[in-house]
């Protein structure tokens, strides 16, 4: 069941609104001259900014991986040499026995460990 009235109000409405004219010319010209004005200028971005970009996804995952790595630099080595005694105490706490523990000045010193 349909409400007549209300749906002649609703086309009286929309016939009054399509019978209005459209604005002129000249004021369209000044209100897209406005926003011409207004619209931000976008900036010319340098091609090792792209690079990066579409290579690693921005210049936030760059800093990320190089905070990240001199963490790792400073916690895996530095300690190490700051604080001999607390690699001492972790390879105590790993299972070597203390007269296995390398000196420090060899590099190939672990790699002797394996033919004991």
């Amino acid at each position: 069941m349909r409400n007549e009235p209300q749906d002649h109000v609703l086309d009286a409405l929309f016939a009054e609104a399509r019978a209005q004219t459209r604005p002129s010319d000249a004021l369209m010209a000044r209100v897209l001259a406005d926003a011409a004005v207004m619209a931000p200028v976008r900036r010319t971005r340098h091609p090792i900014s792209d690079w990066v970009d579409q290579v690693f996804g921005g210049w936030s995952v760059v800093s990320g991986a190089a905070i990240a790595g001199a963490a790792g630099l400073v916690f895996g080595a530095g300690l190490t040499v700051m604080n001999p005694d607390f690699s001492l105490s972790l390879q105590q706490a790993s299972g070597l026995s203390a007269g296995a523990l390398v000196d420090y000045g060899d590099p190939w010193a672990l790699a002797a460990l394996g033919d004991e």
